[in-house]
């Protein structure tokens, strides 16, 4: 039995010898301390005997990288300089808060250096009807129209509406035919914009200009005396109360009592 394993040297009995009963007995005494010995190690290991895991017990040339290790959080930690899963941004909720007050002041006071201004411009009864509008259409906070005759202001108008009237209190030295120029201006709170127009004015009866036009028409051609006469002639009552009245007028009341005693 002279032949042995190379790392632990259990005994190797040759073929067809006897005796080695000692030998294979040494062998199994052998092995069952080598197992214990390996048992004992896994069992220290996964317990943490000894710090195995510590930095200290971790073996490399570069100091710096111990130091890295010696100073990393364990698995199980937390970020106190962290805000929570669950959390809210107050700084935030103020931005919002500004973007929608800047909106809002973008729509009562919009800048109107990009718009285009339109006016309908007529001649209406009484005066002249303006009325005024954006592209795109945009809040105006304020319409101003000035009127200007042969360079001289006649009107200056402001109205927050974009119908704009000017009366003909303010055209008394405006006649048939006078070419006007009529600036609308729009305003808000960050700038302003104007547009010139030019206009010819023309005066507009009213309806009932247009009656005592056409009464007094009626009234130049076809109211005579004998027209007068006759239409009273036609009512005795009536005939009787114009001759009672008109008796100064010998013509007249002459007149009269033959129309009655026909």
């Amino acid at each position: 039995m002279s032949n042995t394993t190379n790392n632990y040297n259990l005994v190797k009995p040759e073929e067809g010898s006897s005796g080695w009963a000692n030998g294979m007995n040494g062998n199994l005494d052998n092995i069952d301390t080598l197992l214990k010995n390996v048992s004992d190690l896994i069992a220290n290991h996964q317990s943490g005997s000894g710090s195995k895991h510590a930095a200290a017990q971790i073996s490399c040339g570069d100091s710096n990288v111990l130091a890295e290790l010696a100073a990393k959080a364990p698995i199980v930690h937390t970020h106190p300089d962290l805000a929570p899963k669950v959390h809210t941004h107050p700084d935030l909720a103020t931005l919002d808060a500004l973007n929608l007050i800047q909106n809002t002041l973008d729509f009562l006071m919009p800048d109107l250096s990009q718009i285009i201004i339109s006016a309908n411009i007529a001649n209406i009864n009484g005066g002249i009807r303006i009325i005024c509008s954006t592209s795109p259409a945009i809040y105006v906070r304020e319409w101003n129209v000035t009127v200007e005759k042969n360079g001289n202001v006649i009107c200056d108008i402001g109205s927050a509406s974009n119908n704009v009237f000017i009366s003909s209190a303010f055209l008394d030295t405006v006649t048939d035919g006078n070419v006007l120029k009529i600036s609308v201006e729009a305003r808000s709170g960050q700038s302003s914009k104007s547009r010139d127009f030019t206009h010819t004015f023309v005066y507009s009866n009213s309806r009932f200009d247009n009656r005592i036009i056409a009464l007094e028409d009626i009234i130049t051609k076809s109211l005579t005396i004998g027209n007068f006469i006759d239409s009273f002639a036609q009512d005795q009552d009536a005939l009787q109360a114009l001759a009672n009245v008109l008796q100064h007028s010998n013509t007249l009341s002459q007149k009269i009592a033959e129309l009655k005693f026909q």
